[in-house]
């Protein structure tokens, strides 16, 4: 008899999840904290990252321990989000970096630069003149990834199934600017994004996209010269595109960006007047 009632009831349950997938969210919501400071004069930046030839080089993104493996997702995430938040965009992505170092014998001198930044959160002045010397550029880009933390919680449960889930997915990062001549640090951001999405399987939100949020609002706060922002808006499902080639070696061009909803808590600032050279 037991046996003729849990067949009777199971029918229920695949119209239970059809019902409660329409609840679930259809798109994800992101949560971005970002805090920059300036530490010395430097020249406008759109004219850093828009200069004939490249000025400024991205280092590949330093990662250590568990999340070392996540570099190359924020790797693409820079190039990426360069391309579509930089108007006229003229920066060495992190692939152009490696590339000329490899043609020119110096691949060790990145290695070396990046070795120096542990314990003390800073890069070793001869390498930073070496490197920006071979790449031919003044600036040098440092993001620097610092945790990633992904779970999941229960929303909706029923007679020991689970239907709904609340995934998370929280990035910390850290983003440097380098004066390679001098060696001096002009300029860093810290930020921390939050992506959160309803669903059926209990998968949390992409790595990629968590990274996306958070950079462009580094970049933008960059160029527009803002010390602080905290954003807070709801993202459509990621659409899959296809590839395009390559326009070039360096990163270029950019589409126009996507419209979003967000809050910003600290006024714009303009850049200090970059200081007067010396004759």
């Amino acid at each position: 008899m037991s046996l003729f009632r849990l067949s009777s009831r199971w029918p229920v349950l695949p119209a239970l999840l059809l019902m409660l997938g329409g609840c679930a969210a259809s798109g994800i919501q992101v949560g971005v904290q970002n805090r920059s400071e300036q530490y010395l004069p430097m020249p406008a930046p759109k004219t850093i990252l828009s200069s004939t030839p490249p000025n400024c080089a991205v280092l590949p993104t330093f990662a250590s321990g568990s999340d070392a493996g996540v570099a190359s997702f924020a790797n693409l995430s820079f190039a990426y989000v360069a391309r579509r938040e930089i108007k006229d965009a003229n920066i060495l992505s992190h692939a152009d970096v490696v590339n000329r170092l490899n043609a020119t014998g110096d691949a060790s001198l990145l290695n070396e630069l990046l070795a120096s930044i542990d314990p003390g959160d800073f890069l070793g002045r001869d390498k930073l003149q070496q490197v920006g010397k071979s790449l031919g550029v003044e600036y040098l880009m440092l993001p620097r990834l610092a945790d990633v933390i992904t779970d999941n919680t229960t929303r909706f449960s029923f007679a020991g199934f689970t239907f709904i889930m609340t995934g998370w997915t929280t990035v910390e990062i850290g983003l440097q600017i380098w004066h390679a001549p001098t060696g001096q640090l002009v300029w860093q951001a810290t930020g921390s994004g939050t992506l959160a999405g309803e669903n059926l399987v209990g998968s949390s939100p992409a790595i990629q996209t968590t990274l996306d949020a958070l950079l462009t609002a580094m970049l933008i706060d960059f160029i527009d010269g803002r010390s602080e922002s905290v954003l807070s808006m709801d993202l459509p499902k990621p659409k899959a595109k296809k590839m395009s080639p390559p326009s070039g070696s360096a990163v270029s061009g950019a589409s126009p960006p996507e419209t979003t909803t967000a809050t910003n808590t600290a006024p714009k600032t303009s850049p200090p007047t970059p200081a007067a050279e010396k004759p």
